[in-house]
């Protein structure tokens, strides 16, 4: 009569079993997708780009250029530009809303503005705005377009253009 005890209590720990590799399953899952909300959707992972190999002091979270939510039309890369400056693009950000920073080859922020683009989220929408910024104290400068992360504030999806002032006077 033991050995058949023996029996069925070892048929019970099957479903036991079963129950926790599900449940130890789930909990991976879970913390899974939050790692993956936390991270990869805020693009929050660190890495390398061109600018910083030019030793540009720019955010980690940076693409060079463009990225898939903003991409800039005008001003080109290294383009001359003047005041005001007409910048120009697609976005696919929260509200709708870039920011747009200029600045100059020693860090100062020249104008600190938004544009809003022409339509909501999941595709991307044109915008444009013409932007006056204060005056250089160098030749060189980038333009930044970002995205503000409504969590915390941080910048991200940011897109960095090299320009030079043509109203620079040394």
């Amino acid at each position: 009569m033991a050995k058949k005890d023996n029996k069925l209590t070892s048929l019970n720990t099957i479903p036991n079993t079963i129950f926790f590799v599900v449940l130890i399953v789930g909990f991976g899952a879970i913390f899974g997708l939050w790692g993956y909300e936390i991270f990869e959707k805020d693009k929050q992972l660190p890495f390398l780009n061109k600018m910083q190999e030019n030793n540009i002091n720019i955010s980690d979270k940076s693409e060079y250029f463009e990225n898939d939510l903003i991409q800039i039309e005008s001003p080109m890369q290294n383009a001359t530009i003047k005041n005001p400056v007409l910048i120009s693009g697609k976005a696919d950000v929260f509200e709708a809303n870039v920011r747009v920073r200029i600045k100059d080859e020693n860090k100062n922020i020249l104008a600190d503005d938004f544009i809003t683009a022409s339509g909501w989220m999941g595709e991307l929408y044109p915008f444009k705005k013409e932007i006056s910024y204060n005056p250089p104290t160098s030749q060189n400068g980038i333009i930044e377009v970002f995205e503000e992360n409504v969590k915390n504030g941080n910048e991200i999806n940011k897109v960095i253009i090299p320009i030079v002032f043509e109203n620079y006077d040394q």
